[in-house]
C-alpha cells in the first residue's frame, strides 16, 4: 500500500509525531498540575485559610453582559491587573527569602520543596535554580493569555470553573469535562475557587513547567543585564502552551501589541522599584 503511494509516509509520520506530542504534553502538565495543587494548598495553610476564604468571595464581573467591546476589554484588564500584581508580589516576597536568608534555613528549604526537589540540603546550584524559577511574569503576558484562553472572560470554563488560562487536571472530578474530549482521554479543565487562584496556578505553571524553561532563561538573562522583562518577547517562548504552536504565539503577541498591554508592564515595574 505505502510502496505504491509513498506520499502516505509523511502523513503517517506526522500522525505519529502528533500523538507523541499530545502524550508528552499531557504527562508534563499532569506533573505540573500535581505540584500546583500542593503549592496552592501550602499557600492557603500559611495564611491560616483566611486568604482562601476571602478569595472564594471574589467573583469576576459579568463580562458577557458588557456589549461595548472597548468597555469589556477595559473592565477585564482593570479586574485582572491587581490580581496579577498581588500574585507577583507574593513571588517577589519568596524571592527575597531566597536572596537574604541562609540557603539551608527552614524558609528556603520550604521554598525549595515547593519549586524543586531533593531539598534536604540546598546547594549553591539549587539556590541558583530557585532564583531562576521564583520570579515574576509581567502583567501584559498574563492579561493577554487570560483574554485569549477565556474569550475575554466569557468561556464556559471561566464562568463555571474560574479557569481563565486553559489549565488541565487529571483526577476525576477535579474540573469540567471538555465537550470535545477524545474517547479515552482523562483530562478535565481544572476548577478553581477564585480567579485569583487561577492566576496563582498559572504563574506557578510557567515558573516550574519543564516546557517553559526558555521563558525562565530569558528572564535570567534580562536580570543579569539589569533589564526588565518584555512580555512580547517572553510570549515567543510559549510554543508548548498550545498545540497550535507558532500560530498561538503570534496571537498572544498580537493581543499584547493591539491592546497596548505593555503599558501595564511599565506601571508594574515602576511600582516595585
Amino acid at each position: 500500500m505505502f510502496r505504491d503511494k509513498p506520499w502516505r509516509w509523511p502523513l503517517l509520520l506526522a500522525l505519529v509525531l502528533a500523538v507523541f506530542y499530545v502524550l508528552e504534553v499531557m504527562k508534563l502538565e499532569q506533573a505540573s498540575d500535581q505540584a500546583s495543587d500542593q503549592a496552592i494548598a501550602e499557600d492557603s495553610t500559611e495564611a491560616g485559610g483566611e486568604k482562601t476564604k476571602r478569595e472564594r468571595k471574589l467573583h469576576a464581573p459579568d463580562f458577557a453582559a458588557i456589549t461595548d467591546v472597548k468597555e469589556k476589554k477595559q473592565t477585564f484588564f482593570d479586574y485582572f491587573y491587581p490580581l496579577v500584581v498581588e500574585e507577583n508580589q507574593r513571588i517577589l516576597d519568596e524571592r527575597k527569602i531566597v536572596l537574604t536568608k541562609d540557603r539551608n534555613s527552614t524558609a528556603v528549604k520550604r521554598l525549595c520543596r515547593k519549586y524543586s526537589r531533593d531539598c534536604d540540603e540546598v546547594s549553591r546550584e539549587q539556590k541558583k535554580l530557585l532564583l531562576k524559577r521564583i520570579d515574576v511574569v509581567p502583567p501584559a503576558l498574563v492579561l493577554a493569555q487570560a483574554a485569549k484562553e477565556s474569550g475575554w472572560g466569557t468561556s464556559r470554563f471561566a464562568l463555571e470553573a474560574n479557569n481563565y488560562f486553559g489549565q488541565w487536571c487529571y483526577t476525576k472530578g477535579c474540573g469540567l469535562v471538555p465537550a470535545g474530549r477524545i474517547e479515552g482521554a482523562k483530562h478535565e479543565v481544572r476548577n478553581f475557587d477564585s480567579p485569583q487562584q487561577a492566576v496563582r496556578s498559572y504563574l506557578f505553571n510557567l515558573n516550574t513547567g519543564r516546557v517553559y524553561g526558555d521563558l525562565r532563561q530569558m528572564r535570567l538573562e534580562a536580570r543579569a543585564k539589569g533589564e526588565t522583562f518584555s512580555s512580547y518577547e517572553l510570549a515567543g517562548s510559549l510554543l508548548y502552551y498550545s498545540e497550535r504552536r507558532e500560530a498561538y504565539v503570534e496571537e498572544v503577541q498580537s493581543l499584547i501589541s493591539f491592546n497596548k498591554l505593555e503599558a501595564y508592564d511599565k506601571a508594574f515595574w515602576q511600582s516595585i522599584k
